[in-house]
């Protein structure tokens, strides 16, 4: 974390946190400066026990040594009214969380043998990652640059018990002009590496 905000030229006591739900810091919210322009991004954390607070404080050390798993731009939001070529919107709920949102949750469009692998470390050009987007708070997410030959989406979401890293996988329905909706049971185990099935849900 701390490398990434340096490449923003911003100091770490003027990041956000975003904790959701309270006392849990899920991401982190700041401006990145490339140059003379600045844009306002969210990153994503990979969550761990001692990113939970009573108080809702976290030290600019503790935040600083996290690992970013994700990201994607504040306002770059557009209308779902319309079909956009390479667009893609929906929701992910946890099932079994009744049905509650998931969360900051990464999503990344995937395909045929040119498969993404969501890096955990912090290494990763800021800006290079394409087809891939942070559901918000309400586990809605958005995709404006999807490829034609994405063909399945890949959901990275960490268990709220265990404290690490699920992967799901499911195709992409047609037509993608439509809100898609789709469920994962979080609290489930791909203890062999292979992920979990992604479930179509009625919008």
């Amino acid at each position: 974390m701390a490398q990434v905000v340096a490449s923003c030229h911003t100091l770490l006591r003027d990041v956000q946190r975003v904790d959701e739900p309270p006392g849990k810091l899920r991401a982190v919210e700041l401006d990145c400066h490339q140059g003379a322009r600045a844009e306002r991004v969210v990153l994503e954390l990979e969550y761990r026990p001692e990113l939970f607070s009573a108080d809702r404080s976290w030290s600019d050390r503790l935040v600083g040594r996290q690992k970013v798993v994700g990201v994607r731009r504040v306002g770059a939001r557009r209308s779902a009214s319309r079909c956009e070529p390479g667009s893609l919107t929906g929701t992910i709920v946890d099932l079994d969380n009744d049905r509650g949102p998931a969360a900051f949750t990464t999503v990344a469009a995937t395909g045929g043998d040119d498969r993404r692998v969501i890096s955990r470390s912090g290494d990763v050009p800021l800006f290079e990652l394409v087809d891939q987007a942070v559901t918000d708070a309400r586990g809605v997410f958005e995709l404006h640059a999807l490829a034609p030959a994405r063909r399945r989406l890949s959901v990275f979401f960490f268990d709220p018990l265990g404290d690490r890293m699920l992967e799901f996988d499911g195709p992409i329905p047609e037509p993608r002009c439509s809100a898609l909706r789709f469920g994962i049971h979080g609290r489930a185990r791909n203890d062999d590496q292979t992920p979990l099935p992604l479930v179509p849900l009625a919008p």
